[in-house]
């Protein structure tokens, strides 16, 4: 689909874009989050050596499943750098996953989840095409940010004139 400049604007500071059309050529890019001294622990898609970080984060922008990736933090005996393109990212990796390191920096596209909208435990999904979001939330929970406990008693599910308390994810009749 080719965008006339009139109809698209092209918003730099948005997450991902790949592949969409500005002023008659392709373009892609990522816009990147650093988390410093830090690796993200998780099956590594594409290990690959690159010169600096940009050649890095070119890789990933170019390759359709990487969500982010980690790059070591000083250059190897020929002077090159160490490069993981990841399938996962901060967001849908299991929580510890993100762990201190010396030998790498870990960089996330960003994401309106930088801001952890989420509530209540909830893993935040991000959209990077769209530069959006959607909140997973845990069982007893509801709501965009996932902040409103469901009232389980609002059912009216004690029998016997037994009074109901809501709990998370339940209830319990006395």
């Amino acid at each position: 689909m080719k965008a006339e400049q009139s109809e698209f604007k092209l918003d730099g500071r948005a997450g991902l874009k790949r592949g969409v059309y500005f002023q008659e050529k392709k373009v892609s890019y990522g816009n990147f989050a650093a988390d410093k001294f830090h690796r993200l622990q998780v099956s590594v898609g594409l290990s690959i050596v690159v010169s600096n970080y940009r050649e890095c984060a070119i890789s990933c922008v170019e390759n359709p499943t990487c969500s982010s990736l980690n790059v070591a933090s000083s250059p190897n005996s020929e002077g090159n750098l160490r490069c993981e393109l990841l399938n996962e990212d901060k967001y849908s990796a299991s929580p510890g996953k993100l762990v201190s390191s010396q030998e790498y920096h870990h960089y996330s596209i960003k994401t309106p989840c930088s801001s952890f909208p989420c509530q209540n435990s909830a893993t935040c999904v991000p959209s990077y095409d769209e530069n959006s979001y959607r909140c997973d939330c845990k069982p007893g929970y509801t709501g965009k940010y996932c902040e409103t406990d469901i009232n389980e008693c609002s059912s009216n599910p004690c029998l016997n004139g037994m009074s109901c308390f809501d709990l998370v994810n339940g209830y319990e009749c006395m």
